[in-house]
């Protein structure tokens, strides 16, 4: 077991992400024990017994060391994960139309959006962030867009996949076309160029559990973000506007 957990954390550079699974996935292994264990191939087999029994409650610590060629999909299944523990640098978003029975597109999603981009990269220098949108992250949004919507959610990691084709469909355009309206919206913002331009060059679509979401990678900068002339930054899942007072603050981050 020490092995497998070494493995995992040091080798891989993984941290725990859901302890209770954990010490459930722990109540489930079966590995063979006595002398038998000390021949080396049942020992591996015993580590990676264990290692599949637990890994799922693992995560990369930095999606930055997710090995090259890994697929899209196994990158969103870690942030999904990561988001657990790191809710800063994580959000999410149903969509831009309201759940309420006179379905309208929403500005201020986009808006908060904005927002969330330059709080994200104002956390630390150099770290990437991520915003994904057709992502329900309560119960209830995705049972209400269920109903609405026709459609059923995929969950995974206590998050449900609801896409974004359904609000394309509301919206009249293409998927391709509803993409671009956000793309344009970002690209026409008051954040600051060379954010903005990395944003811009990181922006995509990918398909999960049949749905397409739209993932917004928000790429670590080596100086401090700003809105036009506003400063924002995250509290916790949550993004706020910097005071102009404590603006100093956000600077020596980047120092």
């Amino acid at each position: 077991m020490f092995v497998a957990y070494f493995e995992l954390i040091v080798m891989r550079n993984m941290i725990v992400t859901d302890y209770d699974k954990l010490v459930k996935s722990l109540g489930t292994i079966n590995v063979a024990t006595l002398r038998k264990a000390i021949d080396p191939d049942v020992r591996r087999a015993n580590i990676n017994s264990i290692k599949g029994a637990i890994q799922d409650c693992f995560a990369e610590a930095d999606v930055r060391d997710i090995p090259l060629g890994k697929p899209l999909v196994y990158t969103f299944e870690n942030s999904l994960r990561r988001s657990r523990v790191e809710l800063p640098h994580y959000e999410f978003k149903q969509g831009f139309y309201s759940l309420s029975p006179n379905r309208k597109f929403q500005n201020k999603v986009i808006i908060d959006i904005i927002q969330t981009i330059c709080g994200i990269t104002n956390i630390e220098r150099m770290r990437d962030s991520y915003i994904y949108v057709g992502i329900a992250d309560k119960a209830g949004d995705a049972d209400r867009i269920a109903l609405i919507d026709k459609i059923i959610p995929h969950e995974f990691e206590g998050r449900h996949v609801v896409g974004l084709a359904r609000e394309a469909t509301l919206s009249g355009l293409s998927l391709d076309d509803y993409v671009m309206k956000i793309k344009n919206s970002i690209s026409s913002s008051e954040l600051s160029p060379h954010l903005k331009h990395g944003v811009m060059s990181r922006l995509d679509c990918f398909v999960y559990g049949g749905f397409d979401v739209l993932r917004i990678v928000v790429p670590g900068q080596q100086e401090m973000s700003f809105l036009g002339n506003s400063c924002y930054s995250r509290d916790g899942s949550s993004t706020v506007e910097v005071p102009i007072k404590e603006i100093p603050i956000i600077a020596r981050r980047f120092q």
